[in-house]
């Protein structure tokens, strides 16, 4: 009895280990509006989305990630949304020792979102975000590399009204082309999009557990 007690004791420390975390990476203090990730601005005919920004280790590392802690979900703080539909919104990621977005960043990259439809929501509160991008693929982070995000979607309804999202200064911090998927994105901004990323840390799995007696 005492030894089926102690195997319960240990199961449980196992299968909690795992703690799912939401954090921000981005400068609340310093925010402006851009269409970056979600444009689609009539004015500007933006009927594509071709997009990439990083975000560095130490970045991460602060926020409380750790090797091999899985992104399963991201989200932008939607400033203004069109109410129309982003066609085939794909996201991919990948580890890249780039810290910014000098060049077009073609490292191998994992689809974390499968081509869907996306609708981006304005909150009615800055305090909160559009959480509606959960990934199909939970993307395993390395513990050492940044990560590169890209984004494409289209050809979508442009709008006079677009979708914006916060962003904030930071040197080249992200590149967009009206363009389909196949393309890179062609210009710099000095910018980054304030984004949202929820977690998983999971402790490394026992080599070996041993039974033993409980003392009482």
């Amino acid at each position: 009895m005492k030894q089926f007690l102690s195997f319960l004791i240990c199961c449980s420390v196992f299968f909690t280990a795992n703690s799912q975390t939401t954090v921000i990476i981005g400068n609340q203090g310093t925010q402006f509006s851009a269409g970056g990730a979600v444009n689609n601005d009539a004015n500007l005919n933006i009927n594509y989305i071709r997009f990439q920004t990083v975000y560095t280790a130490a970045e991460l590392s602060a926020a409380g990630m750790v090797a091999n802690s899985e992104i399963t979900d991201i989200a932008f703080l939607i400033l203004n949304a069109s109410n129309l539909p982003l066609t085939n919104y794909t996201i991919r990621m990948g580890h890249t020792t780039a810290t910014n977005l000098t060049y077009p960043i073609s490292a191998t990259l994992t689809t974390v979102r499968n081509p869907a439809d996306y609708t981006p929501i304005k909150n009615p509160s800055v305090s909160t975000w559009d959480t509606s991008l959960n990934l199909d693929n939970h993307f395993v982070w390395n513990g050492y590399d940044n990560i590169v995000i890209d984004i494409c979607s289209g050809p979508n309804s442009t709008s006079n009204t677009p979708n914006s999202a916060a962003v904030y200064p930071y040197t080249k911090g992200y590149r967009q082309g009206n363009s389909p998927c196949r393309y890179y994105p062609f210009e710099i901004y000095n910018y980054r999009p304030a984004i949202q990323l929820t977690f998983i840390t999971t402790c490394t799995t026992p080599t070996a557990l041993s039974i033993g007696s409980i003392t009482t």
